[in-house]
């Protein structure tokens, strides 16, 4: 149980909270952005660490032989493993970085990534997991960089009582939810990870080939402040008499209208 629930949580330490949290809205609101196409873009919200971290390639290496260990026992795991991030190539999600890509000032970064299956699942049997708190020994990961951001999901309780209430409910879902949200170009060399040209060839240097995220990706420590801060931006800059009952009635990527 959290002392807040009960009223006795330090003064000083609530206010000093919700001022970080009021901090980092307003940072997001200053610095989000629509690109040439109109498209929201969005900001990291670096902590003050972001210059002293370390590429993290070597990791990122070493953990992309491993799991080529793993693919290549399963069951035709690794074709399904690549064509994930083939998909999300085509889907604009990710993208190729290019030697120009690399030459650019600021921090870079290599996440790293594992399989996840379930073979009961009729969906998703193979899902891909970045590891962005990985770091080498005395060096920080991406997330020690970044403020993970308040948590601005609602009480998920309140919502299917107050459904209770009312004789119609519709139910709406954000499909692929963080990856609607667009990052910034400036930040996406922090979010490079390491797949294979030919996956089919052993893991070699001249095998390699790097991507990066133009999306949020999940697993980042700020990527839900990131999204829950987003659609509140994008219901702002929308005025609607239905806008608040979203805001109330969201959970994550879930919304409920009744």
């Amino acid at each position: 149980m959290e002392t807040e629930n009960l009223g006795i949580e330090d003064i000083t330490t609530a206010e000093n909270s919700k001022k970080s949290s009021d901090d980092l809205l307003e940072q997001f609101n200053k610095t989000a952005r629509y690109d040439k196409n109109g498209d929201l873009e969005v900001a990291f919200p670096y902590n003050g660490n972001e210059t002293r971290l370390a590429d993290n390639y070597g990791v990122a290496y070493k953990r992309l032989q491993s799991l080529m260990v793993t693919l290549q026992k399963g069951n035709n795991q690794l074709p399904q493993y690549d064509k994930i991030i083939d998909d999300q190539l085509s889907a604009g999600y990710i993208e190729k970085v290019t030697p120009e890509m690399l030459k650019t000032t600021g921090p870079q970064y290599y996440i790293p990534h594992r399989a996840v299956f379930k073979e009961d699942s009729e969906t998703t049997k193979v899902r891909i997991v970045l590891d962005a708190s990985s770091h080498a020994s005395g060096q920080l990961s991406l997330n020690d960089c970044l403020h993970a951001g308040t948590n601005m999901i609602k009480k998920i309780f309140g919502i299917p009582v107050r459904m209770r209430f009312s004789r119609y409910v519709i139910v709406a879902d954000i499909e692929k939810a963080f990856h609607q949200v667009r990052l910034q170009e400036e930040f996406r060399n922090t979010t490079m990870f390491l797949w294979l040209k030919d996956p089919s060839n052993l893991v070699t240097f001249s095998n390699i080939q790097v991507y990066c995220f133009t999306r949020i990706p999940f697993g980042v420590s700020s990527s839900p402040f990131l999204l829950a801060a987003f659609i509140y931006y994008c219901l702002d800059s929308n005025p609607d008499s239905l806008n608040q009952m979203i805001k109330d009635n969201i959970y994550v990527d879930l919304s409920v209208y009744h």
